[in-house]
């Protein structure tokens, strides 16, 4: 899969160098992959690998997703997922349990990828592993005074370790309602307007990934790398193509 320059890199790499991000900031990003997961699970499918470094960023400041090695497709509104996988620090309850899962998963990682945006750290992050899984399961959540109290709200319900009370059980409209997103133009974030009322949100993103005529000049020449190596003969097709093959994984 080819995916277009994108010169803001990816997120990971980003909180790394600003430590955390602002509600401001942070809210942009919330509600576009939102918006992302919400296309997934329209098209039946569970990304189920949420984190800051797979979120690559444009340069217009919009986020896109990539690596999905982990995503599993054709899933309807039943919990019949059991692989254990995922980002350690990401790993919903239910998968830790071994329970069936669902598209919740993504709603509890989307809590998890919030906080870690306004506190710089996961929410039950420790270096050992076994504390670690503990905490996921049953340890509290400690949110810094600074942050608000419907941004505390939104990470606390999406975070529920029951799935089926979990904020976005129902469905996405349920997470778009609730309060931390009151000033939200869901519309124009859909459309990736560029002008009036929505490009007032976006200085904050330009000023982080600022595109630069070198980075333009960069991606112009990669593009053409690229549209060069697909310029294979049919003979050279024949003989790289194995027929009938696809990967599949227990699931």
């Amino acid at each position: 899969m080819l995916l277009e320059y994108c010169p803001g890199g990816d997120l990971g790499k980003v909180l790394k160098k600003e430590r955390k991000f602002s509600e401001e900031v942070a809210k942009i990003y919330i509600v576009e992959v939102l918006l992302a997961l919400e296309y997934l699970h329209s098209k039946s499918v569970m990304y189920r690998d949420l984190k800051p470094d797979n979120i690559m960023v444009d340069h217009f400041g919009h986020i896109k997703l990539v690596d999905f090695g982990l995503s599993k497709m054709n899933v309807d509104e039943s919990y019949s997922s059991t692989s254990f996988l995922g980002t350690h620090a990401y790993l919903a309850p239910e998968i830790l349990q071994n329970r069936n899962y669902g598209k919740s998963v993504d709603w509890y990682n989307l809590g998890v990828l919030m906080y870690e945006f306004l506190v710089g750290v996961p929410p039950y992050y420790s270096d050992n592993i076994d504390k670690l899984y503990e905490n996921i399961q049953s340890g509290p959540i400690q949110f810094p005074r600074t942050m608000s109290g419907e941004a505390r709200d939104l990470i606390q319900k999406l975070m529920i370790r029951n799935p089926m009370t979990r904020l976005g059980f129902n469905g996405a409209k349920e997470i778009k309602e609730h309060p931390f997103f009151a000033d939200v133009n869901w519309k124009a974030y859909e459309t990736r307007q560029a002008d009036g009322n929505y490009a007032e949100v976006f200085p904050p993103q330009r000023k982080l990934h600022k595109i630069t005529k070198k980075q333009k000049e960069k991606a112009e020449q990669a593009k053409e790398e690229i549209y060069e190596q697909q310029k294979m003969s049919e003979a050279q097709q024949k003989k790289t193509r194995i027929d009938n093959w696809e990967f599949v994984r227990d699931d």
